[in-house]
C-alpha cells in the first residue's frame, strides 16, 4: 500500500497536572487521516505512576477542546505540502459533544513511557472532517510530557 503524506506532530516538555487531550487531530474536509503512531515520554518525575491513555475517533459537531495550543505538523518528506487539517495540543478543557468511539483504552508507567504503533492493517483511519483525540488522565503530581503523533493524510 502506498503511503499518503506523513507528518509528525510533536509536543515538547509540557507540564501536565490535569486530565487533558494531548492531541486533537482534525482531518481536512477533503482528506482522510490514518494514525500511524503515538509516542509519549516524561522527563521530570522519578516516581512510578500509572496514567490512563485513550485514543478516540470523534464525528459530528463536537466542541473542540481548549486551554492548550496548536501544532503545525512537520512533513516527513521535504517539500511535501502542508497538513490540510488542524492539530491542537494539551487541551485542559477536553473535547465534548459529537459522537466519540473509544478505539484504545490503555495505561502506561510514566517512567517507561507509552508507544502506540500498530501494524498497518490495524492503524485507525478517520474520514474527512473527523477527529482523533489522544487523552491522558490526571497524574498524582505534575509531570513534564513530550512526544509525538504520526499522522498520514490520505487524499486531499
Amino acid at each position: 500500500m502506498s503511503a499518503g503524506r506523513i507528518f509528525y506532530a510533536p509536543i515538547e516538555a509540557v507540564s501536565v497536572s490535569a486530565a487533558q487531550d494531548l492531541w486533537e487531530i482534525l482531518a481536512a474536509s477533503t482528506a482522510a487521516i490514518r494514525l500511524r503512531g503515538v509516542y509519549i515520554a516524561q522527563s521530570s518525575d522519578t516516581d512510578s505512576e500509572q496514567l490512563r491513555v485513550t485514543i478516540s475517533r470523534t464525528t459530528g459537531a463536537p466542541t473542540s477542546g481548549s486551554g492548550g495550543g496548536t501544532i503545525t505538523p512537520t512533513p516527513v518528506r521535504p517539500g511535501d505540502t502542508a497538513f490540510g487539517g488542524t492539530v491542537e495540543r494539551n487541551n485542559t478543557t477536553q473535547i465534548s459533544g459529537g459522537t466519540s468511539v473509544k478505539l484504545v483504552d490503555d495505561a502506561f508507567n510514566v517512567l517507561s513511557g507509552y508507544t502506540f504503533a500498530p501494524p498497518e492493517p490495524e492503524m485507525p483511519v478517520a474520514a474527512p472532517s473527523t477527529r482523533f483525540v489522544i487523552a491522558v488522565t490526571a497524574p498524582a503530581d505534575a509531570v513534564s510530557l513530550s512526544g509525538y503523533a504520526v499522522i498520514e493524510e490520505i487524499g486531499g
